[in-house]
């Protein structure tokens, strides 16, 4: 009768956010490794569509001062369960940031909507990351 067997210590890869180790297997801790691995690929992700979004939203802005395209902002945030991001503008910087991205039909100012279409773009792009 002929016997293989096949010692492997498992050794974890990710920032090992969820950690599970029961101490004799290594089977579980190979599959919060996993787990890991797909949330620092996520993590890793949010924070390329950050500086994407950013640059996204200033070639889309249409005021040509250079202020309105300097004053956008995005930031990515991350927990154990939630990771996103936010773009655009602050609330109140430039002032006229809402005026040019909503429109003013009494001054006959269109809607840019650089924030919007920056936002379904990215959705789309999450959308099919999260799926993989």
């Amino acid at each position: 009768m002929a016997e293989f067997r096949w010692y492997h210590t498992y050794r974890p890869r990710s920032s090992r956010r969820f950690t599970y180790d029961d101490g004799e297997t290594s089977l579980a801790l190979w599959a919060t490794d996993q787990l890991n691995l797909k949330y620092d690929q996520l993590v890793a992700f949010f924070g390329e569509e950050m500086l994407t979004a950013r640059q996204t939203v200033r070639v889309r802005s249409r005021v040509d001062t250079g202020r309105m395209r300097s004053e956008v902002e995005s930031y990515r945030f991350s927990s154990l369960t939630l990771v996103g991001i936010e773009f655009g503008w602050a609330e109140g910087n430039p002032h006229y940031a809402p005026y040019q991205e909503f429109g003013v039909p009494s001054h006959n100012i269109k809607p840019m909507r650089a924030v919007q279409q920056t936002y379904h773009e990215v959705w789309g792009r999450t959308r099919t990351e999260v799926a993989r």
